[in-house]
């Protein structure tokens, strides 16, 4: 399983588990071939030995602020409870409304009355963490009130390759990774366009 493929699918067991804490294996892997059903996609993840392997070895070794980070993103409780704090409300909120728009493009959603399906697109406490990093570090960034689609999700995709990279998925000293990184800081410095964006989707698909 590719490397990036490989992380997907750790991220998103370990944010099931989060949200759902009596899961063990079985449930988990059943919510995940539910998920792929309901996008009309062939489950090509992890069994259930696999999934039990990182729920012992990565999960249960987490300490309880770090397992948070895994929490799904509800605004504004998750500010109410501490999880995330005030100031990143606009890039929460951005997200929440890129992943809805997301999900309505792909058919996915075909009543907004379907709450597991809903939960399983919010975003988490990590990816709104990262975002707002990636939001912040833009120099051209003057925060206008107008939603522009293109570069939330030009910025969503470099949070979650800097989030993969800062947990060990990807070698950051590889030739492959050192070349994106010189890129992304390049797109970074000049804005975000639809040529970055395209670029982006090659490397994370």
């Amino acid at each position: 399983m590719p490397t990036i493929t490989e992380s997907y699918w750790r991220e998103r067991i370990k944010i099931v588990k989060c949200n759902n804490e009596t899961y063990g294996a079985v449930k988990i892997l059943e919510m995940l071939r539910s998920a792929e059903h309901e996008s009309e996609r062939e489950y090509a993840g992890p069994s259930e030995a696999t999934i039990g392997r990182i729920l012992k070895n990565e999960w249960f070794q987490l300490n309880d602020e770090e397992k948070d980070n895994y929490r799904y993103v509800y605004w504004p409780e998750s500010m109410e409870d501490g999880y995330l704090p005030w100031h990143m409300s606009r890039n929460t909120l951005e997200l929440l409304k890129f992943n809805r728009i997301e999900e309505s493009e792909h058919d996915v959603v075909k009543d907004i009355h379907k709450s597991n399906y809903m939960n399983w697109r919010r975003p988490s406490v990590n990816d709104v963490k990262w975002f707002w990093r990636v939001s912040e570090s833009l120099p051209n960034n003057p925060g206008s009130e107008e939603y522009d689609e293109l570069n939330v999700k030009a910025r969503w995709l470099v949070a979650k390759f800097l989030h993969m990279r800062s947990i060990g998925f990807l070698d950051s000293h590889g030739s492959s990774n050192f070349e994106i990184a010189r890129f992304l800081e390049e797109a970074m410095i000049k804005g975000m366009d639809r040529d970055t964006l395209d670029a982006l989707k090659e490397f994370m698909g």
